[in-house]
């Protein structure tokens, strides 16, 4: 950690001893109920062996949780995985648009069709994104071919994602958030690791300096794809933000994380004060402890499954999940539910 910071960093209590001292001085002069929470502590610090660095859980983690996630039933006749990437996909565009992540009916969300590689799912162009469904995103191909549903797909959401997900990706999500998007907008743009949020993305964005206009075909969308490497966000300058992950909900968690370490960095900057940046073992530390906790998926999961039922109460939003007719592409008939 730089001198300048004058930021300590402390090693982490390790043997038992230490911990036994620590709890004596704690449960001096404690109430029975603080007493009771010590006990509960102490029995689950008991279980991470004194070298370990296991991220602590606290609670019964085989009770119930006290909340029940958005019904993703499928329409009858439907894939099941396909229609659960369906709810999610739309999810995720009305939490960016009541996030104002997005940019009037332009960037674009995608996901692949599970179990699929040739096929993924879009929001047709010109649908606010505070008006998708699960059941209005288009199905599409490589070719650029409707499957399911009604309407067209802008072209450079078709090249851009449809060259990340041949990468592998199965989320692709496009947008010009606010703080992010104005870093890409300086000189020396760059996602500086200066608060914990930060830390999520530390060597994990490629920073792509060469804007060549709107992406209209398989050139620029592999030229992204190369500058992206192995990294799961890209920085476009003079742009916008690129993130990818394994599901919708991750992709989804590091947009959100993303954009919030950006407004950070962007409010600490308008200071005019030089950025204090955490040391690189800190950094290290930080993801060594999040993968202790399952890694990034469950923490994503969590974040989004809760965001999910938050727009399930929202009475202008609750209808993402709840229209379940997916109409043909070419003809005036509804393809699911299966007509009986």
């Amino acid at each position: 950690m730089s001198a300048r910071c004058g930021v300590v960093a402390e090693k982490r209590v390790a043997r038992v001893g230490t911990i036994s001292r620590a709890r004596a001085r704690r449960l001096d002069g404690a109430t029975a109920n603080e007493r009771a929470i010590e006990r509960n502590r102490t029995r689950v610090m008991d279980t991470v062996p004194p070298t370990a660095t296991a991220y602590p859980r606290l609670g019964d983690r085989e009770s119930r949780a006290p909340w029940t996630n958005v019904d993703c039933t499928a329409p009858a006749g439907y894939d099941a995985a396909t229609w659960r990437a369906r709810v999610e996909l739309a999810g995720a565009y009305q939490l960016c648009d009541r996030f104002a992540f997005n940019e009037g009916v332009c960037n674009h969300l995608t996901v692949l069709v599970p179990g699929a590689s040739d096929r993924f799912l879009c929001a047709p162009y010109g649908l606010a994104w505070s008006e998708v469904t699960a059941s209005n995103l288009v199905m599409i191909d490589v070719k650029g071919n409707v499957i399911e549903g009604r309407g067209e797909i802008d072209a450079t959401a078709f090249f851009i994602h449809l060259a990340i997900h041949q990468a592998g990706h199965a989320c692709v999500l496009h947008t010009h958030m606010p703080y992010a998007s104005a870093l890409c907008c300086v000189e020396r743009f760059e996602l500086a690791m200066c608060h914990q949020n930060s830390l999520r993305f530390a060597d994990d964005i490629a920073y792509d300096p060469a804007f060549n206009g709107l992406v209209l075909d398989n050139t620029e969308g592999d030229r992204l794809v190369s500058v992206m490497g192995d990294k799961r966000v890209l920085m476009h300058k003079h742009h916008g933000v690129i993130v990818c992950g394994a599901s919708v909900a991750e992709a989804f968690d590091d947009l959100y994380y993303l954009e919030r370490a950006a407004e950070v960095q962007v409010i600490a900057m308008s200071t005019g004060s030089p950025l204090c940046t955490i040391s690189k073992e800190i950094g290290e530390q930080f993801r060594r402890d999040m993968e202790s906790d399952g890694g990034k998926a469950r923490w994503a999961q969590l974040h989004y499954d809760a965001r999910l039922r938050e727009l399930a109460r929202d009475d202008w939003r609750k209808h993402f999940a709840q229209d379940k007719r997916i109409m043909h592409p070419y003809e005036d008939r509804v393809m699911f539910p299966a007509a009986q």
